[in-house]
């Protein structure tokens, strides 16, 4: 069995340079890089630091997570700045890992935040509708960069795909072989 850190456990409490000691120190595996995080990394240091550091451990990068996809990415209603910001995001975390080989993307479902308490009410068929949408896009973009892409599920009424059965479904209808269930 193989052990894998997930950032959001020392969320506002490490930096990723501490995550990737303590990691090491532990007996960690895999960790799973955070995309904030990673920012905040490449402040003070390079991607080729990063690469370096990984090249030497023990521990390997698994995934790029904290992605957050929105209800109205590719539709007609986008906003262009938005949709800009979002897709420069994506891109950077494709581009990270292909730099430290690595090749999973987790990426958030359409959801409201934590802040808005609201349910998300669309009916299944229109969550199904945007998420293929929305996933089908992102696949042909990670395509180019060798990049796997999962779809992380939240169960809360909050969010868009809410059970293992509705993500089931997404995969099968985008019907791409770097979304869901690698074999």
């Amino acid at each position: 069995m193989k052990i894998s850190y997930n950032p959001a456990c020392t969320l506002h409490n490490a930096t990723l340079e501490q995550e990737l000691m303590l990691c090491e120190e532990n007996g960690f595996d895999f960790i799973e890089l955070r995309i904030d995080k990673l920012k905040d990394y490449l402040r003070s240091h390079t991607r080729e630091e990063l690469q370096a550091f990984f090249r030497k451990s023990r521990i390997k990068p698994y995934a790029m997570i904290g992605i957050h996809a929105y209800k109205e990415l590719f539709s007609s209603c986008d906003e262009e700045e938005r949709q800009k910001k979002f897709l420069d995001e994506f891109r950077f975390g494709c581009e990270i890992l292909c730099a430290v080989g690595a090749r999973n993307m987790i990426v958030v479902p359409p959801l409201f935040g934590e802040e808005e308490c609201c349910e998300y009410t669309d009916s299944w068929e229109k969550r199904l509708e945007d998420n293929v949408r929305i996933f089908k896009e992102l696949s042909k973009m990670a395509e180019a960069y060798n990049v796997n892409l999962g779809i992380k599920i939240i169960g809360a009424p909050r969010c868009s795909v809410r059970t293992i059965d509705e993500c089931n479904q997404i995969i099968d209808c985008v019907g791409k072989p770097n979304i869901g269930r690698q074999e």
